[in-house]
């Protein structure tokens, strides 16, 4: 690739070019991937030998939160699970991507963990969530990859307010209007569930409620298919 192609005679020395362009969507998929916090999500290995609930323990509280996912007709978009630290919240939330998962409710999930430069903070929130949601459903991931080969920069220099819009609301919602015309629903078996746990772990606390104010604005467009469970 030319950077330059109408110029000549002239010479440039000691510089670093970095090429953002994308092809196709397997492109900016693999693009994205680059930018996903390894180790968040419920089943990575850093989560494998972490400590789930018993299964004679928060039978109660596991099972109404596994039907507030199911239900379609929520009253709310987002359940919030508050408890100080030591209460067992990343167990339960370990639990219910597990039991999420199989049915095809669980769309994505992020584990903060302030132990974690990758993590402690939001900088790759929304491009993990976004990468997984891409590896569910090839017609949403060429949504997700349409923004990308538009704006490369969205992953590594935008705002997280323009990161969930631009690779997560967006394409759900356009997805979803092209799934209602085609009559191709984003989840076979109802609405898609997105497991955020430990947001206190995220150690910028201005920026956790600007994650929550976002999360609350995604739910009242009209259509949009995710809901959020969220653990601090």
């Amino acid at each position: 690739m030319s950077y330059f192609p109408s110029a000549s005679n002239f010479v440039i020395n000691r510089a670093t070019f970095v090429d953002n362009h994308i092809n196709n969507g397997r492109d900016a998929i693999q693009y994205l991937s680059e930018y996903v916090a390894l180790g968040a999500t419920h089943n990575s290995g850093e989560q494998y030998d972490a400590p789930k609930c018993h299964p004679e323990t928060r039978k109660q509280l596991i099972s109404d939160i596994n039907q507030w996912i199911k239900e379609p007709d929520k009253e709310t978009g987002i359940m919030y699970l508050h408890g100080p630290a030591g209460a067992g919240k990343s167990c339960i939330a370990r639990s219910v991507c597990e039991e999420a998962a199989y049915p095809g409710f669980l769309g994505a999930s992020f584990f903060f963990w302030r132990g974690s430069q990758n993590r402690n903070n939001a900088k790759k929130l929304f491009t993990t969530i976004a990468y997984q949601l891409a590896t569910l459903n090839d017609v949403l991931a060429g949504y997700i990859s349409a923004e990308l080969q538009l704006n490369p920069q969205l992953v590594c220099d935008a705002s997280i307010r323009t990161q969930f819009q631009k690779l997560v609301v967006e394409p759900c919602l356009k997805f979803i209007r092209d799934s209602q015309e085609s009559q191709h629903p984003l989840y076979h078996v109802g609405r898609g569930i997105i497991i955020i746990d430990g947001l206190d772990e995220c150690l910028d606390e201005t920026m956790q409620l600007v994650i929550l104010k976002e999360l609350v604005k995604a739910t009242q467009y009209n259509g949009f298919p995710l809901d959020f469970f969220i653990t601090s």
